[in-house]
């Protein structure tokens, strides 16, 4: 999860620098990427939320750490929403307003790719902040579920065990 949050991310900083000729065609794309990574994580969280790890006394907290990502995540979809909406689209061609002074057409032009730049940086933030937040929650997980079996195995080990005939009749007489 969290390499996929990288990787679309990546893909809005290769966009923002690119310029506003790709932010239509290309943002459409990474808008519904964003989207698809942010159902994947709102699945897992449910998931862990109703499973079996959500007996375990420290899940809590990163089932929090997990909803708060989800937000964070959707920030980045409704950022990089943003920037496409925010597109002057000069990169398909439509001519300016006919009411527009050839100035005021350039100068909306330069303030609407500085909104899209400024969407797109925030969209890339978020989605680093989800991918390091999807990395620290595997960890945790792996974590407690080794704290969790190692907790569980003097329970199992606690009886002689018994592998050979030999073993076993020494065991006897003891």
């Amino acid at each position: 999860m969290s390499t996929n949050f990288t990787i679309t991310r990546d893909r809005v900083h290769r966009l923002k620098d690119s310029g506003s000729e790709e932010i239509f065609t290309q943002g459409t794309g990474l808008f519904l990427a964003s989207q698809q990574i942010t159902a994947k994580l709102v699945a897992l969280t449910e998931a862990l939320a109703t499973g079996p790890y959500a007996e375990v006394p420290e899940s809590r907290r990163l089932l929090a750490d997990l909803t708060a990502t989800v937000a964070v995540a959707s920030s980045a979809s409704a950022f990089i929403a943003s920037a496409v909406a925010g597109d002057p689209l000069e990169s398909i061609g439509l001519p300016a307003r006919p009411e527009d002074a050839e100035s005021m057409a350039r100068i909306r032009q330069e303030e609407g790719i500085d909104d899209v730049q400024g969407a797109l940086a925030e969209a890339a933030n978020c989605l680093h902040l989800a991918a390091t937040s999807c990395t620290h929650a595997a960890f945790d997980v792996a974590r407690t579920a080794r704290s969790t079996v190692a907790a569980a195995r003097p329970a199992l080990t606690s009886a002689p065990s018994v592998s050979t005939p030999a073993d076993a009749s020494a065991a006897r007489s003891r």
